[in-house]
C-alpha cells in the first residue's frame, strides 16, 4: 500500500482528510511512495509549514502502520514455517 492509497482511507482526522484533499485536487503530486520525491514537490510548489507539518506526522504514522503489517505478516509466515516443519523445506 502506497501512502497515498493510505492517505485516501483516513477520514478521522481532519488535518489528514484536508490534506488528502489538496492533494487529490493536485494531480501533479508525485505518486509513487518516495518521501524525497513528495517533499521536493511541496517545496516546488512553496507549501506553507503547516501542510510539512500534517506531511511528515501522516508520513509516520503511514511509517508505523506498515511496520505493524509487516510485523503480522513476518509473525504469520514463520508459524506457517514452523507447522510445516521439515516439508517446508
Amino acid at each position: 500500500m502506497t501512502y497515498l492509497d493510505w492517505l485516501s482511507k483516513q477520514d478521522g482526522h481532519n488535518a489528514l482528510v484536508d490534506l488528502k484533499n489538496d492533494i487529490t485536487l493536485d494531480g501533479g503530486f508525485p505518486q509513487d511512495n518516495k518521501l524525497a520525491d513528495m517533499r521536493r514537490y511541496l517545496v516546488s510548489k512553496k507549501a506553507p509549514i503547516r501542510v510539512f507539518k500534517v506531511f511528515y506526522w501522516s508520513y509516520g504514522l503511514y511509517l508505523k502502520e506498515m511496520r505493524t503489517e509487516v510485523k503480522q505478516l513476518e509473525a504469520e509466515f514463520l508459524r506457517e514455517i514452523e507447522e510445516a516443519g521439515e516439508e517446508y523445506l
